[in-house]
Parts: C-alpha cells; sequence; structure tokens
C-alpha cells in the first residue's frame, strides 16, 4: 500500500515503525522500477515504483534495521517490460486472468524465482521484497 497514491509513504512508515513493538519485523513486498509503470499501475493508483536503495533508504530513515531485501519475480521482468512498453498509452489493468494450468505454471516458475532470487540477490526484478526490524532498545 505504500505506493499507492492516496498514501504519503513517510508518514505511513513513520506510523509503522511506532506501533511496532521493539524486535518486530515489518516486511514489505512493493512494485520496482519505472520503467515497469504501466497501465495496471494508473487502474490500481499505484503512484511509485522503487528501487532496494530507495527501500532501504526509507526504511533506515524511520530507524528501522534492513534485515533483508532483494528483487524477485525476476524471470517476469523482460516480458513485462516489453509488454509494458508495446502497451503504453493503454487504459485499464493489462493483468488478465490465466487459464488453470497456465496459472499452476506461473505458481511454481514464481516459487523457484522467489527462493533463487533470495539466494542470488539478483539486481533487478519485478518486485522489491524487504524485512526490517525495529531495534530492540527502542
Amino acid at each position: 500500500m505504500l505506493y499507492h497514491a492516496a498514501v504519503d509513504q513517510s508518514a505511513a512508515l513513520a506510523e509503522m515503525a511506532r506501533v511496532l513493538r521493539p524486535g518486530g519485523a515489518l516486511v514489505l513486498n512493493l512494485p520496482a522500477f519505472n520503467a515497469l509503470r504501466g497501465s495496471h499501475d494508473v487502474a490500481v493508483c499505484g503512484a511509485r515504483r522503487y528501487t532496494a536503495c530507495h527501500v532501504r533508504e526509507l526504511l533506515r530513515g524511520h530507524s528501522l534495521e534492513v534485515e533483508m531485501i532483494h528483487y524477485w519475480n525476476a524471470w517476469l521482468f523482460l516480458p513485462l517490460l516489453l509488454r509494458r512498453r508495446m502497451s503504453q498509452g493503454a487504459e485499464g489493468s493489462d493483468l488478465k486472468p490465466m487459464l488453470p494450468w497456465l496459472n499452476a505454471m506461473a505458481g511454481l516458475v514464481g516459487r523457484w524465482d522467489a527462493a533463487f532470487c533470495r539466494w542470488s540477490r539478483l539486481p533487478f526484478g519485478t518486485s522489491i521484497f524487504a524485512v526490517a526490524t525495529k531495534p530492540s532498545d527502542s
């Protein structure tokens, strides 16, 4: 929800940090890279996309300790980039329901990708996964 147009991301993070108990974890999954911005972002009022460096700075700026941060959905990066470039100017979400067998296959590849990206720390993906904790002495 941090990427949503109606959300003041700094105020939202400040409140998350405030209500987190000392030692508690904040888990974020955010859309990555402005180059991937498309009609879906517009349709769901997505105002921003992030880089890992930007997320790290945001979390540290709210006194949270970054435990893990990495891109994932790397397997979708190039196809999504191409789709978004070819559909510039389109209206409405470009996400559509898939056939059940195709959805199952995408789920398998997605699980493999999540594990691989956690291990490999690729410098790209369609999403950023981050875990930060509130210091115990807070």
